[in-house]
């Protein structure tokens, strides 16, 4: 039977998972009533665990760092409590080529490379190409959804992703361009992200190390960085370029990591 978080684990587990949040949008995505979302928000904040945010006119919550260990600390010792640590370490194994297939397939979608520029960006006037990509992505959700009944067969709280990845996709193969990338909606790219944020919090990973030593909780950050956990598109994190942010408005003098609503709207 699959094992349900309780509120404690699960609402601070959520930030880390999305960075920034609201209570309301944390009570949507874990179908949990405010009240319960709140109290586990507050009794975190009074342990120094997570902080709150005011920007753009609205309050968002994120973890601190010691929110980030003791919430690593105690996905550990529930994932033990389970059983269930070998399933996800084989769930993270088989996620991985999954992983550097998008990376691949969302350069395509932000880059169209001419003689002249092999850094060019995909004006995505060619209504067959970008037909093509998403055609690709679809298939990369398709192969993304075993590993995910498998999570959640042991961890409930997996059910997050695959409905977001579901409906961006959807909204991508009708025309919305915003679904695919962009870091305002929660884009294929964005839940992707977020997902694999979850993978690595669960096991201990830190980002970007793909066998670490142990998998086990780690005593800290090795950043040192304060404040919430910031989230990247899987185009910069693979280490190709910043035209994602660009296309959207940014510059790269953009910081990626200022405090933000997270995009968790699925309408």
């Amino acid at each position: 039977m699959s094992h349900h978080s309780g509120p404690d684990l699960l609402v601070p587990h959520t930030l880390r998972v999305l960075g920034h949040a609201s209570t309301g949008q944390v009570s949507s995505l874990r179908s949990l009533p405010a009240e319960v979302v709140e109290e586990a928000l507050e009794d975190a904040r009074a342990l120094g665990q997570v902080g709150r945010s005011a920007f753009g006119g609205s309050t968002t919550w994120h973890l601190t760092e010691l929110g980030r260990a003791k919430g690593e600390s105690a996905l550990a010792v529930e994932l033990d409590e389970v059983g269930g640590r070998a399933v996800v370490e084989e769930a993270h194994a088989a996620f991985l080529p999954l992983n550097r297939r998008i990376g691949t397939v969302m350069t395509q979608w932000q880059l169209r490379p001419t003689a002249t520029d092999p850094l060019a960006p995909n004006d995505h006037r060619d209504a067959a190409h970008d037909d093509a990509v998403i055609r690709r992505l679809g298939g990369l959700v398709e192969d993304l959804r075993p590993v995910l009944d498998r999570l959640t067969g042991v961890l409930q709280r997996f059910d997050l992703h695959q409905p977001r990845l579901d409906r961006a996709l959807h909204k991508a193969e009708r025309g919305s361009n915003s679904r695919v990338d962009s870091p305002d909606v929660p884009s294929l790219n964005i839940c992707w992200i977020q997902l694999h944020e979850d993978l690595l919090a669960t096991l201990g990973i830190e980002r970007g190390k793909r066998r670490p030593d142990r998998l086990s909780p780690r005593s800290g950050r090795a950043s040192g960085g304060r404040g919430p956990v910031c989230l990247l598109p899987p185009s910069v994190t693979h280490g190709t370029n910043l035209i994602h942010l660009m296309s959207h408005g940014r510059s790269k003098q953009t910081d990626p990591c200022a405090p933000r609503t997270t995009p968790v709207d699925d309408t």
